[in-house]
């Protein structure tokens, strides 16, 4: 999934999927996985040439951060 732009002021991403804020609850698929993960969004920042997105996962409690390269697809859900 190709990250366009986050603006930190306004906490929004654009991304290819479309329009995220943090802290949406999110589900996403990974490239080479077929089952979804739905998750919150919790945050977002550059490393060198790519974007890093970090979820959180209530039923561990631990953060999970993901590069744009390793997530295939993601929308918003209720």
């Amino acid at each position: 999934m190709r990250i366009y732009e986050y603006n930190e002021s306004t906490q929004t991403l654009n991304t290819e999927c479309g329009l995220f804020h943090i802290g949406d609850t999110v589900q996403f698929t990974e490239i080479d996985s077929q089952t979804p993960i739905k998750t919150v969004l919790y945050g977002a920042r550059i490393d060198s040439t790519e974007y890093v997105l970090t979820f959180f996962d209530e039923k561990c409690g631990l953060p999970l951060y993901l590069s744009e390269h390793e997530i295939d697809d993601m929308c918003r859900v209720e």
